[in-house]
């Protein structure tokens, strides 16, 4: 409603979507202006079966920004059960509603993650998960703006955290977003 509606609908929160309903066409709706005012709010938990930065790079291609307008949580160990989403449903609200005025990055917190293919069995993606916490505790993925750069071994970097490598070879992969830093070291054979 929030991407179709921009003039009438000011918060959009959705915990857990499915956004993969129709091969992921909501992606394709993601155009035209949106109201500087307007937020975003879009999560997924680590033990789901998938990840959505896709649709935080097409919003924020498209104006929303990152960590103002649109926030997209990569909940670690969370799965699709209301249990999970109750733990995370005062995030969107701090995030729309907090008393606290522009409110900036404080803490950043690197998960790796060990994603298993749903159409590949036996094959497992390989990802950092760069969380910052705000000074109002809303906390949310940098996903694709962080910045990633290998300290020692070898491993090919996309620019939304995930990493290919040898899993038989240790590395350390730096993480960096604006003042904030923290080393992720990948053990060997961490993921298959």
């Amino acid at each position: 409603m929030g991407l179709k509606f921009p003039d009438k609908v000011k918060y959009s929160a959705g915990l857990s979507g499915s956004l993969w309903v129709a091969d992921y066409s909501i992606f394709s709706e993601v155009e035209g202006s949106y109201d500087s005012e307007q937020k975003f709010w879009f999560d997924i938990g680590t033990n789901e079966w998938n990840y959505y930065v896709p649709l935080y790079t097409e919003l924020d291609q498209h104006g929303v920004k990152p960590g103002e307008n649109s926030f997209y949580y990569e909940v670690p160990n969370a799965a699709h059960v209301p249990s999970d989403w109750l733990q995370r449903i005062h995030l969107p609200l701090l995030a729309f509603f907090s008393p606290k005025t522009n409110p900036v990055p404080e803490s950043l917190e690197v998960v790796i993650e060990c994603i298993p293919s749903q159409s590949t069995p036996g094959r497992h993606f390989r990802r950092l998960n760069p969380i910052i916490t705000l000074t109002n505790e809303v906390k949310y993925s940098l996903a694709h703006t962080a910045s990633y750069s290998v300290l020692s071994g070898d491993a090919e970097l996309g620019s939304e955290g995930s990493f290919r490598n040898n899993p038989q070879t240790e590395i350390e992969i730096l993480v960096e977003y604006d003042s904030l830093s923290e080393a992720a070291d990948i053990p060997v054979g961490w993921c298959p």
